[in-house]
């Protein structure tokens, strides 16, 4: 009887071990995602509006260039 016993916790410890090792990469994969998730996700005004990014003005367009040297 105390064969059998010693027997099944030897079988059943790496099978724990393993199924532990899995259940803590599965739980890192999914904080991973939601961490991008958070950061690539669109962001919304206090009315619900979507915030879109002003593009940068080119440094190098005439209208830019001749601002300065307006004296």
């Amino acid at each position: 009887m105390k064969d059998d016993a010693l027997a099944i916790a030897y079988f059943w410890e790496p099978v724990t071990l393993v199924t532990g090792l899995a259940f803590a990469l599965l739980c890192l994969a999914v904080a991973g995602w939601l961490i991008y998730e958070l950061k690539t996700a669109p962001k919304f005004d206090e009315k619900g509006n979507p915030i879109t990014p002003q593009p940068r003005p080119d440094p190098k367009s005439p209208d830019r260039r001749t601002k300065g040297n307006d004296q």
